[in-house]
């Protein structure tokens, strides 16, 4: 679970772990890459801010999906349209949760 925001982390990731997932957090989309690189075959599903401080997240997504091409992906954000490239949704992004709302962009492979 990738986010700018410790507190969305401690919180998401709470969640998460009370409902029997095990969670690796980080501010850093870098370290994500280096870690689904170890780790994949372990890693599900990845959470990620749409707007991060060290890499763009569609970056991020593609160096991922070079390691995995059917990675699954969830994006949170309160920041829609100033920083999402709609034109990228069907190809990149599976689920798009704006706050409040829930976009659907394609189904979850």
């Amino acid at each position: 679970m990738i986010d700018n925001d410790r507190l969305v982390l401690k919180c998401f990731g709470r969640v998460l772990l009370d409902s029997g997932f095990d969670v690796v957090s980080t501010e850093q989309g870098l370290l994500v890459i280096d870690i689904y690189k170890k780790e994949h075959l372990y890693i599900s599903i990845i959470v990620t801010d749409l707007k991060l401080k060290d890499i763009s997240t569609k970056e991020m997504i593609s160096r991922i999906r070079e390691i995995d091409d059917n990675v699954k992906v969830i994006i949170t954000s309160g920041s829609f349209h100033e920083y999402l490239d709609e034109s990228m949704i069907p190809k990149i992004y599976h689920i798009f949760f704006k706050n409040p709302s829930i976009i659907i962009s394609s189904s979850i492979r």
